[in-house]
């Protein structure tokens, strides 16, 4: 079967996926101690600490994912994996760290070990700092129920980070088996207008286009003509072996400039699809028209 999308060929080895294992396991409780006493004491709860929680998750997961990276694995399913576990050490981690230094700053005499090891203990200290509650946010200290479901997002936001974050490591470049390499990014090889009524991230107005891309019928991307001084338009990426040009892929964003207060532009960008499988014949030809309609009369008077 002749698939019109890259898909990995799920190889992996023990070699490969047992270190990051390893390696991601130790990062995350490292990672978990800094966060966890970072989370205790710093002053101001809220963007700072979902901003701690999010860099504390995204860590955990991207350092097995470059590992797993690194030794060519091409398996999501092992990818996940690694990363729920790391996500599950990082979470039971975090918590040791906060519950330990939280008692110890309260001149309670207890071991690190004694928490770690001893689940009982762990959700003994949780459920009564549960009652009392931690912090003071603008005379209100958060307890019961309410703490709980602040907790839970916490749980999530790391365990999900992590998990994303190995897996899409590999999961967004395609590698050449020939070549035994991945395959390299060639971002922003051209943009055309957006087709009439297709709003960025609206990807059912581009359902035609896809469909004629598909079919590799490039010139409807030139059809669309250039850019000009349009607020929205697509934009196409490329993935390609340097060594061989046997493995190719190609990307299609919606991008939208928005103005901000400040007068600032800001460009916010959705995937319409990624992944078709181009030859190299293929990837000249959409070079050639990102080329083209950069030089247009429209695009330069822009």
């Amino acid at each position: 079967m002749n698939e019109l999308y890259y898909r990995h060929s799920g190889k992996w080895s023990l070699g490969a996926a047992l270190p990051a294992l390893a390696v991601g396991a130790l990062a995350a409780v490292v990672l978990a101690a800094v966060y966890a006493y970072a989370a205790l004491y710093v002053p101001v709860v809220g963007t700072i600490t979902v901003i701690l929680t999010a860099g504390f998750g995204a860590a955990a997961g991207a350092i097995p994912g470059t590992m797993l990276k690194r030794g060519n694995t091409r398996s999501k399913a092992v990818a996940a994996i690694i990363g729920v576990v790391v996500g599950l050490i990082a979470l039971w981690a975090s918590w040791v760290f906060w519950i330990y230094a939280l008692l110890r700053r309260s001149d309670v005499d207890v071991s690190l070990p004694a928490i770690a090891f001893a689940p009982t203990s762990l959700w003994s200290a949780m459920v009564e700092v549960n009652k009392r509650g931690v912090w003071n946010v603008h005379g209100l200290q958060p307890s019961g129920a309410f703490l709980w479901v602040i907790w839970g997002l916490e749980a999530c936001i790391i365990f999900f980070l992590s998990y994303a974050l190995c897996e899409g490591t590999i999961a967004a470049q395609p590698f050449c088996e020939s070549c035994n390499r991945w395959c390299e990014a060639e971002e922003d090889v051209g943009s055309c207008a957006a087709p009439a009524n297709a709003g960025a991230g609206k990807a059912e107005n581009a359902a035609e286009l896809r469909t004629r891309l598909e079919a590799k019928d490039f010139s409807a991307l030139e059809k669309q003509g250039p850019v000009g001084n349009r607020a929205e338009w697509l934009r196409w990426d490329l993935h390609v072996c340097k060594s061989c040009g046997g493995t190719n892929t190609l990307a299609l964003k919606a991008v939208k400039a928005e103005v901000e207060k400040k007068g600032q532009v800001k460009l916010h960008s959705v995937e319409l699809f990624h992944g078709l499988i181009v030859s190299q014949a293929e990837v000249e030809q959409l070079r050639g028209v990102g080329q083209k309609l950069r030089l247009s009369p429209a695009t330069a008077a822009a």
